[in-house]
């Protein structure tokens, strides 16, 4: 059997969970105002992906409650999967970044509230880290109404999404 047509063990990916791996996944995910990212890098055969919840944590969260759910935020997930790739020796400029996510799922018809919700402040904070971290999104599909779900192909780093009705 050829590589391409090896059958990928399906994982499912929740939110809040993040996920570097070498082996070979189809991994699906299931998106509103959540976020994932996909970084891929094929000289490695490293990839990752994360579904963040929030931007960050609020200032009632404590620092020691923080770690067993701290890839809910996007603000604790991109650093993270930087800093994996950083270790395994990729260069920024050989990581194919991918964003995901961001609706308004909840939001209301109003221009102002839409702007404000969950959902675009996700999408603002991981462009923000993204930059920071020297990693440019080589495509995106962000915001809008309706949630997404995304299919991840660990192998490839080819990510497949569809617009939920």
């Amino acid at each position: 059997m050829s590589p391409a047509h090896t059958r990928l063990a399906p994982l499912r990916l929740k939110p809040g969970e993040l996920l570097i791996c070498r082996e070979p996944h189809e991994v699906t995910t299931v998106l509103g105002s959540c976020v994932s990212i996909t970084m891929f890098n094929a000289r490695l055969g490293l990839a990752a992906i994360c579904h963040a919840m929030l931007p960050s944590p609020g200032p009632q969260v404590r620092a020691e409650d923080s770690p067993p759910k701290q890839f809910k935020y996007v603000t604790h997930a991109v650093p993270a999967m930087a800093a994996a790739f950083r270790r395994a020796g990729a260069h920024p400029a050989e990581i194919q970044v991918n964003l995901f996510g961001g609706a308004n799922v909840l939001g209301s018809n109003d221009t102002a509230e839409r702007l404000q919700g969950v959902g675009p402040a996700n999408v603002c904070m991981a462009r923000k880290l993204l930059q920071e971290e020297n990693l440019h999104i080589r495509a995106a599909n962000v915001g809008g109404r309706r949630g997404r779900k995304l299919l991840f192909d660990t192998l490839t780093g080819r990510v497949l999404h569809k617009h939920l009705a």
